[in-house]
């Protein structure tokens, strides 16, 4: 019998590129119309914009938001008129004294009797008036403010657990195993002791509380308003004179520290360094500091420059620095310079910072400075 033959497939015919498009024309208009969609249409897939993408447009949106800010602070708002002569004072520290190797006793009589300086910012360090709990030492401290009012000078006293200079917190050894609501029943006895002991002084013009109390500066804990305010509310229940608080004048908004204080204080610096960026210049015109104090006096009595730039900024010991380059970040030029800033930038006082290195640099050969201070400052 033959054999049968399974039939031959009939070839696949390709479908002819005319209606291979009309096909893939006819889906696209399904899934993604030109026209509105309908009912049987599938939406369009939505492309979202990549992370690089949306770091960029926002970086774009905040300087166009700082853009528009810094336009209205510059053009509509009124800055201070030059001050040719504004009030000098200094902030002096004892322990920063020491820490240049200088006798610090020696060093502020000096201030006292060869500057003239008649306004003083000087600070109750918590460590040192209560080394030992309910154990207070004020010799140091009374020795300073005497000395003042031997010579019919004013004081600025800051009291609190935030104080002036580096480590900025000083908070007594015997804190450090105290719950927190007892450390900080301590604090507020700290204050009321320092209060109640000079507040029959007339050499004190203003209590200070806190230094820069929500500023992120220095090896302290996290700031607490509530806390801060208990101190604020405790100074005033006691004493009526002002009280000042005090911010950054470069890195803060001053908005947060105004609701609490008469006066604000704030700092003036045209040269800094850090770690991770090295030295760097404030690019600031006089008038960015006068035209936010038009915004910060309508909380406050008056803004005042607490702290006021005149010595090189370092991040380690000044006396690991040989004397020459330390004079070369801060020469003659930068001190007239600054002078000159402060004057331009109208406010009436100034509280000058490095006022110890001025002697320290004196006692090493470079007496420039010293002898610059007697001639610029008007303090007879």
């Amino acid at each position: 019998m033959p054999k049968k033959t399974k039939p031959k497939p009939k070839p696949k015919t390709k479908a002819k590129p005319k209606a291979q498009a009309k096909a893939k024309s006819k889906a696209d208009k399904l899934k993604c119309p030109v026209c509105p969609p309908c009912p049987k249409c599938e939406p369009c897939p939505v492309k979202k914009p990549g992370k690089i993408k949306c770091v960029l447009i926002s970086i774009l949106l905040i300087i166009a938001l700082l853009g528009s800010i810094f336009f209205f602070i510059y053009t509509l708002l009124p800055a201070k008129a030059y001050n040719p002569e504004p009030k000098w004072g200094v902030t002096y520290v004892p322990r920063f004294a020491e820490n240049l190797n200088l006798d610090w006793q020696k060093t502020f009589t000096s201030i006292l009797d060869d500057l003239n300086f008649k306004y003083f910012r000087l600070a109750a360090y918590w460590d040192e008036i209560e080394p030992i709990n309910n154990q207070y030492d004020f010799k140091d401290l009374d020795w300073l403010i005497n000395e003042v009012e031997k010579r019919n000078g004013h004081i600025v006293l800051a009291i609190g657990r935030k104080n002036l200079r580096w480590p900025e917190c000083y908070e007594p050894d015997w804190t450090q195993d105290l719950m927190y609501e007892q450390k900080e029943q301590e604090l507020l006895e700290m204050v009321s002791t320092v209060v109640n002991r000079y507040k029959d002084r007339k050499v004190i013009y203003m209590w200070q509380v806190e230094n820069e109390a929500f500023f992120p500066f220095g090896l302290c804990p996290k700031p607490s308003p509530e806390v801060f305010k208990a101190e604020i509310d405790l100074v005033k229940s006691l004493d009526n004179r002002p009280v000042m608080v005090t911010d950054s004048g470069e890195l803060s908004t001053w908005r947060k520290v105004t609701k609490y204080g008469d006066i604000l204080g704030i700092t003036m610096y045209r040269d800094v360094s850090n770690p991770l960026l090295g030295d760097f210049h404030w690019p600031n015109p006089p008038a960015w500091y006068s035209k936010r104090a038009w915004f910060a006096e309508k909380r406050v009595d008056e803004v005042i420059i607490a702290e006021f730039q005149m010595e090189p900024w370092y991040n380690v010991p000044f006396t690991s620095i040989p004397v020459q380059e330390q004079y070369s970040k801060f020469d003659a030029i930068s001190f007239d310079e600054n002078i000159e800033y402060a004057k331009e930038s109208g406010f009436s006082t100034f509280y000058i910072w490095g006022v110890e290195w001025w002697y320290y640099m004196k006692k090493h050969n470079f007496p420039i400075l010293w002898e610059k201070a007697k001639l610029n400052f008007n303090n007879k």
